[in-house]
């Protein structure tokens, strides 16, 4: 997981089947699968806290190349739909 701090955009890297998932093609406002055809910046491996660029991993990878799980960014997609709905503040917050 990534963050651009100019668009305050978190990233995920997920295989590109994830789009196939039902959760996945379901038009939302807070999250979006982007699948082919898009392109995206993302950090150098060194980039890892936010003074290091523009972008940079909040969640580093184990290994070059790899990516999250879709059930994980579903699972944390829900949490933190539900914290704000719940008024909660952010984890660690």
């Amino acid at each position: 997981m990534f963050m651009d701090q100019v668009t305050r955009r978190y990233y995920v890297l997920v295989g590109s089947t994830t789009g196939l998932r039902t959760q996945s093609q379901r038009e939302r406002d807070d999250a979006a699968f982007m699948g082919r055809g898009h392109h995206l910046a993302v950090p150098t491996v060194d980039a890892t806290h936010p003074g290091a660029a523009r972008r940079y991993w909040c969640v580093q990878m184990g290994s070059p190349g790899e990516l999250a799980a879709p059930d994980a960014v579903s699972q944390l997609l829900k949490l933190g739909r539900s914290r704000i709905t719940h008024g909660e503040r952010a984890l660690g917050g």
